[in-house]
């Protein structure tokens, strides 16, 4: 289906376009811009700012703010530049061909319509509405923008920012927030941090106190500002965090650790146009950054947590659930453990026998050293077995041994080394805890029918032929240092 992005309003021919161009710069060669209220002294500044002179008194200046300064008079909708409920609905949801076109079409011609609300429409002096439509009646806002009780809305954007300009980490996302944005009735997801995450998040507050604010009549312009203006059209940002809109109120987004804060700042355009001969005076409003981040907000602490702080929100997430973090019990700690192999699930690169017994003889020629091997798919008493050499490994195939000829030639029981259930009695070298059964094949692997109390079968594996049960196992090699703490 063919996009209805522009009403024939905005369908300007190139005549028009270059006419409204030439006027406009017309415009700005004879206009000053006057930042903060609508006032004689300040446009008197403003001029003399700009090395010229106005000519107007104060009874003219104040009879024509008085007009400009109506904020809210004038409204215009989301629809009359975008053309279409649904489509409006969808982008803030994140899900349109604006939020996942090429950068390169994103600051052409397929934002068009943006750019000339933008430069023609009235994007800088008209209300614009919060988005409406389509659920429910058309003059309901969509649910994206539905109470925002923190008065606070937010876009985070994960394609189109370098890690350069990224500016936060995504914590967590509660999917029952936005259900019909993520069209999820129940879930949640957390995330393990990373600066590396080329993510962009950027929100703004408004008075909800006061329905005649400038942040809350302006509040549509703004969402605009940041959600189509700034960040798609200029920097081509897009794309949503997976479960999550695009934009909402601050409820319904992910819980980040930063986000950049944009407001709203009342500007009038003082004009005097020597073709008509007219002097005017419009709203002109203009954006800038907020005097903090979102994080240093105290009411929106639960939703934006500051630098470094994903971890603990995290875990507060998850404990609101019943859950708690933490790392699979076959995890092993890359900082302490070296992989030696591994296959089926647990695989890991075959290291090769030169370079394992190169780190054995550069550690007490591997008196001590312990081998831990993982299998998930064995019994509960095999999963976890630790090797103990007891003496120095001499230059043999020793990894040929673990994997797929369990010999007892220089590895015998109780002599060579020990076998233990846990890392802790491998340790302490506990003969109460030691296994006290095993045998050897060479036609099969480690630990062939070893067992704790006794023969246990089928428990071996075979890096060759594929083992028994023993399909996914992985061997690793405690790294020398610090043992207080391996998992």
């Amino acid at each position: 289906m063919k996009l209805r992005n522009c009403l024939t309003f905005w369908l300007l021919s190139a005549a028009e376009a270059h006419i409204r161009g030439s006027t406009r710069s017309l415009n700005e060669e004879h206009s000053v811009l006057v930042i903060g209220e609508c006032t004689h002294a300040n446009a008197v500044a403003a001029y003399q700012a700009a090395g010229k002179q106005l000519l107007k008194s104060a009874n003219e200046v104040a009879s024509l703010c008085s007009i400009a300064s109506n904020f809210g008079s004038e409204t215009v909708s989301y629809h009359d530049f975008v053309g279409d409920y649904q489509f409006t609905k969808n982008y803030f949801d994140g899900g349109t061909n604006w939020n996942y076109g090429s950068e390169d079409s994103l600051l052409g011609s397929n934002t068009g319509s943006v750019k000339r609300f933008q430069e023609y429409g009235g994007a800088k002096s008209r209300s614009l509405e919060f988005p409406k439509g389509p659920q429910g009646s058309a003059d309901d806002v969509i649910s994206n923008f539905e109470n925002c009780e923190l008065d606070t809305a937010m876009c985070c954007f994960i394609s189109g920012s370098s890690n350069i300009d990224a500016n936060t980490e995504v914590c967590s996302v509660d999917l029952t927030q936005a259900p019909r944005s993520n069209h999820v009735a129940n879930g949640w997801s957390v995330y393990n941090s990373n600066k590396n995450d080329a993510t962009y998040c950027e929100g703004f507050m408004w008075n909800g106190d006061d329905d005649n604010s400038l942040s809350n009549v302006f509040k549509g312009n703004t969402l605009f500002e940041i959600s189509m203006h700034k960040n798609l059209s200029v920097k081509g940002r897009t794309r949503n965090v997976p479960g999550a809109p695009m934009c909402g109120c601050i409820e319904q987004m992910p819980v980040v650790t930063e986000a950049a804060c944009t407001e709203a700042q009342e500007a009038y355009l003082f004009t005097d146009d020597p073709i008509t001969a007219s002097f005017t005076v419009t709203l002109d409003i203009q954006y800038r950054p907020c005097s903090t981040t979102l994080s240093n907000v105290a009411k929106l602490s639960e939703h934006v947590v500051g630098e470094g702080n994903c971890p603990s929100a995290v875990n507060d997430f998850l404990e609101s659930r019943h859950y708690t973090l933490g790392s699979a019990w076959w995890y092993a700690n890359p900082a302490k453990w070296m992989p030696i192999a591994g296959q089926g699930k647990q695989y890991w690169p075959n290291i090769g026998n030169s370079v394992l017994l190169e780190s054995l003889a550069a550690a007490n020629g591997g008196i001590g050293a312990i081998i831990w091997r993982v299998c998930t798919s064995c019994t509960r008493s095999h999963r976890n077995i630790y090797y103990k050499r007891l003496t120095a490994v001499p230059d043999m195939d020793f990894l040929e041994v673990l994997l797929n000829s369990w010999s007892s030639s220089n590895n015998e029981f109780n002599v060579d080394f020990e076998l233990y259930s846990t890392y802790d009695d491998a340790m302490a070298g506990s003969a109460e805890k030691r296994w006290k059964f095993c045998d050897f094949d060479d036609d099969h692997g480690f630990p062939f029918e070893c067992g704790p109390e006794g023969q246990v079968e089928d428990m071996w594996n075979d890096f060759e032929d594929g083992g028994s049960y023993a399909k996914d196992v992985a061997f690793y090699l405690k790294k020398s240092g610090d043992v207080s703490d391996v998992s």
